[in-house]
């Protein structure tokens, strides 16, 4: 897998598009491979994709947190939203 598909693939990932949107920019790749890959947690593919959704997620919270810590309220909430949200995925 080249540089740029794995780019692709995180960033694909930190978009929120799915498998099958991100193995059709990176076409350039074995494509069965890839549509194998993609169903398969323990893939490069999977822990790239995977990578690009929770990096998204940190970078969103960063700046609520940001925002949150300069006194803006809603911020407060969302971030307040947010992390009941992940203690219930924790549990």
């Amino acid at each position: 897998m080249t540089d740029k598909s794995q780019k692709a693939i995180v960033e694909g990932g930190a978009i929120g598009y799915n498998a099958e949107t991100i193995l059709m920019l990176v076409s350039d790749e074995d494509f069965s491979e890839l549509t194998k890959q993609s169903g398969d947690r323990e893939s490069e593919f999977w822990r790239l994709h995977a990578k690009g959704e929770v990096k998204s997620q940190y970078l969103i919270d960063q700046k609520l947190l940001e925002m949150a810590q300069s006194g803006d309220l809603k911020a407060i909430q969302k971030m307040e939203q947010r992390k009941a949200v992940l203690k219930r995925v924790k549990t």
